[in-house]
């Protein structure tokens, strides 16, 4: 498993994700990000933790035709 870079916990802490990521599935990119899929009962949000600190957060709603990651409707 890739290390953490400080920025990267920085970020995550400033996200919301202060007390870990229980319950989450984490993904841990050959190139240091660190994606954590959040899924609610209204669709999931994809969040990105490059290894510099910045934060990318994608949501997608259940039924939006646009989305390309699959929510299960």
């Amino acid at each position: 498993m890739p290390r953490l870079t400080d920025a990267q916990a920085l970020a995550m802490m400033d996200s919301g994700f202060r007390h870990g990521f229980n319950g989450y599935p984490v993904l841990f990119a050959d190139n240091g990000h660190v994606t954590v899929v959040e899924e609610r009962r209204t669709g999931l949000i994809v969040w990105e933790f490059p290894g510099d600190g910045s934060v990318e957060k994608r949501e997608y709603l259940r039924g939006d035709k646009g989305a390309n990651i699959s929510t299960g409707a």
